[in-house]
C-alpha cells in the first residue's frame, strides 16, 4: 500500500474532516459562522486523540456524505489509514467526526426531500429583521427548521438577563401538529372518509373480514389464503394465557374496571415472557429488526384479546375456552369468551359476523391519544405488551375511548325521545356535555357512525325493542338540523351508536370499551411496528416555561 508523506496530523486532520457547509439554493438561511464555530470545536476535541497515532493517509478530501434527507451536505474527506499504523483512536477520532455531522444533519432540517417541495413559507421575524424561507412539504412544514430562528427575546431570560434562544412551535394538545409519518391509516375529515392502507373502510367493510383488515394493517397488504390461515394458527397459539395471567384476573372482583384489568394482565404477560422484554434483556430488541418486532406485535395482539376474554369469563363466572387455529379471530375471541349458544355450544354464525363488522369499524383511526401514548412508550424501544399498558390507560379516557361508556349512560339518562329537545337546550347553553357529537378531525359525519347505524337497523330490532335507538336517532336528527350544530360543523360520530350495537349484541356496557379494544389493537400495534423499523428518535416533547427565574436572587433588605 502506497502512501504520502508524514504531515503535521493536527493541520492535515482539520484539513480534512471539516469543510464549511455548501447551501444549493437561497432557501437556506443557516448561519455559516455557526456551523464554522461548531467544526472547529469538534477538531480541537479530536487533535489529541489523533497526534501520537503515527502516519495519517488520506484522499478524496471534498467526497460529501451521501444522505438522500439531506437538504445541504457537509464535505467530509473519506480517510484511509496505512495498516501498519492503524490504531483504535485515530478509528474513534473519525467515528466521531461522523457522528457529528450525521447529527448536524439530522437536526439542521434532515427531514426534508429536494424533490418534493411544494412551495416556500416565507417568515419574516421582527424581532431580528431577519427573513427565513421555510419549505412546504406534504402539506407541512418542518418544525425543525424553526430552531434557526434564534435571537434574544424579552420572554428568555436567565437570572433575569436575556439570552438567545431558538423559536419553539407552541400547540397545546398537539391540535395541528404532525408527530410521525404513517402510510397505514388516513382520515379525511372533510369528506368523512377512512382509508387503511389506501382501502376505503366502507369498501374494506362490506366486501372483506377484520381478519383481513387485521392483517392488512399489519403487514400492508390483503392476505393470500395460506397467509391467512398461519396468521389464524399464531393467533391461536399466542393467545393461550399463562396461568399467572390467569390468576392475576382472577384476583381482581368481578365488578372491577375492565381497563386497570387490563393493564394487569398485560403486566402479567410480559413477565412471563421476559425474553420479549428490552429491558429484562438488556437489548434494544425491537428497533430496526422486523422480525422481532413481528414477534411482539403478535403477541401483544394475541394477549389483548385473551385478557378481554378472561375477563368477561371472570365477570360471569365462566371457565376459558382455549382459541382454535382453524377459526376466525372474532369466531376465537366469543369462543375464549364462552359467549356461546346454548345448543351447540358454538359462536352463533350471525354473532360472529355482526362482531367481525364491528372490529373493522374500530380497528384503526390514525393518531389518535391512544395511539400516540402507544408510540411515545414506544419511542424508547418498549416491546408490543408494555406499550399496550400505555394506550390502554389513555384510551379509557372519558374523552377518549372511554367515551363509548359515557354516551350509553348519557342516553339512558335522556331515557326517552321527550327528553332530547330539554337536554338539548342544556347543551346549547353549555350546561351539559354532549357525547356522541363532534369530532376533532370531522366536518362532516364520521363515516363509521352511519355504517353503525345502519348494522343496528340490519339486526332487524326495532325502534320500539330498543327505546335508546330512538333517543340516539333523535339526537341524530335534532343535530342534521339545529343551527348550533350545523354552524359548527358538529356531526354524529361513531360513540353515538356504537355502545348501542354491543348491547344490542348481547354484551353489558361495562365490557363494550374492552371488546372494541380488540379491534382497535391491530391498528395500534401496526403503528408501533411502521415506529420500530424507522431510525429511533425518542418522544420528547419540549415546553414553554413560564415560570419564575429569579426567586430568592434578588438583594432585599
Amino acid at each position: 500500500m502506497s502512501t504520502l508523506p508524514a504531515m503535521e496530523t493536527k493541520e492535515k486532520f482539520e484539513t480534512i474532516v471539516f469543510s464549511t457547509p455548501s447551501y444549493s439554493t437561497s432557501s437556506q438561511n443557516f448561519i455559516n459562522s455557526e456551523h464554522q464555530a461548531a467544526a472547529s470545536s469538534i477538531n480541537q476535541k479530536l487533535a489529541p486523540d489523533v497526534k501520537d497515532c503515527g502516519l495519517l493517509i488520506h484522499s478524496l478530501a471534498n467526497t460529501a456524505i451521501t444522505n438522500d434527507k439531506a437538504r445541504f451536505g457537509f464535505h467530509i474527506a473519506a480517510v484511509k489509514f496505512d495498516c501498519a499504523f492503524l490504531s483504535t483512536s485515530v478509528l474513534s477520532a473519525f467515528a466521531k467526526a461522523c457522528s457529528f455531522v450525521g447529527r448536524i444533519l439530522r437536526e439542521y432540517g434532515g427531514n426534508d426531500k429536494s424533490d418534493d417541495k411544494e412551495g416556500e413559507l416565507i417568515v419574516k421575524d421582527s424581532r431580528s429583521g431577519n427573513t427565513y424561507n421555510v419549505p412546504i412539504r406534504k402539506g407541512s412544514v418542518d418544525a425543525m427548521q424553526f430552531r434557526q430562528m434564534v435571537t434574544t427575546s424579552k420572554f428568555s431570560t436567565m437570572l433575569g438577563k436575556p439570552v438567545k434562544g431558538q423559536l419553539k412551535v407552541l400547540d397545546v394538545g398537539y391540535q395541528n401538529t404532525a408527530c410521525a409519518e404513517s402510510n397505514i391509516t388516513f382520515v379525511d375529515g372533510e369528506n368523512g372518509k377512512i382509508l387503511f392502507r389506501g382501502h376505503n373502510i366502507l369498501d374494506l367493510h362490506r366486501d372483506r373480514s377484520f381478519d383481513d383488515v387485521a392483517y392488512l394493517l399489519m403487514w400492508g397488504a390483503l392476505p393470500r389464503k395460506d397467509q391467512l390461515a398461519h396468521f389464524r394458527e399464531e393467533f391461536a397459539r399466542l393467545a393461550n394465557p399463562p396461568q399467572n395471567v390467569i390468576d392475576t384476573i382472577n384476583g381482581f372482583s368481578r365488578d372491577s374496571p375492565a381497563y386497570l384489568m387490563i393493564t394487569a394482565g398485560l403486566s402479567a404477560w410480559a413477565a412471563a415472557v421476559p425474553g420479549q422484554i428490552p429491558v429484562h434483556v438488556g437489548e434494544t430488541l425491537y428497533l430496526k429488526n422486523p422480525k422481532m418486532a413481528d414477534i411482539s406485535m403478535k403477541q401483544g395482539f394475541a394477549s389483548f384479546a385473551a385478557i378481554v376474554a378472561l375477563i368477561y369469563c371472570h365477570q360471569h363466572g365462566h371457565a376459558f375456552t382455549p382459541a382454535e387455529g382453524h377459526r376466525s379471530l372474532p369466531e376465537n375471541v366469543l369462543l375464549m369468551m364462552h359467549f356461546v349458544d346454548k345448543l351447540t355450544g358454538k359462536p352463533a354464525p350471525a354473532m360472529i359476523e355482526e362482531l367481525d363488522k364491528l372490529l373493522i369499524l374500530y380497528a384503526d383511526h390514525e393518531m389518535t391519544a391512544s395511539t400516540a401514548a402507544l408510540l411515545h412508550t414506544g419511542s424508547v424501544g418498549a416491546d408490543a405488551l408494555t406499550s399496550l399498558i400505555s394506550s390502554v390507560a389513555t384510551g379509557w379516557g372519558p374523552l377518549h375511548a372511554g367515551a363509548i361508556d359515557l354516551v350509553y349512560k348519557k342516553l339512558e339518562e335522556i331515557g326517552s325521545v321527550e327528553n332530547v329537545e330539554p337536554f338539548i337546550e342544556k347543551v346549547r347553553n353549555k350546561e351539559q356535555r354532549l357525547m356522541g357529537v363532534g369530532h376533532r378531525l370531522y366536518r362532516t359525519q364520521d363515516p363509521r357512525g352511519k355504517l353503525l347505524r345502519d348494522r343496528l337497523l340490519e339486526l332487524s330490532l326495532g325502534v320500539e325493542a330498543i327505546p335508546l335507538l330512538a333517543v340516539a336517532l333523535e339526537i341524530e336528527r335534532v343535530v342534521s338540523i339545529d343551527e348550533y350544530f350545523t354552524s359548527r360543523k358538529l356531526c354524529i360520530n361513531a360513540d353515538l351508536y356504537g355502545s348501542l350495537v354491543f348491547t344490542a349484541l348481547g354484551f353489558e356496557k361495562e365490557i363494550i370499551t374492552a371488546v372494541a379494544g380488540i379491534g382497535r389493537c391491530a391498528g395500534a400495534l401496526a403503528h408501533w411496528k411502521e415506529a420500530a423499523n424507522k431510525d429511533p428518535k425518542i418522544w420528547r416533547p419540549t415546553q414553554l416555561y413560564t415560570g419564575p427565574m429569579s426567586v430568592g436572587q434578588e438583594d432585599g433588605d
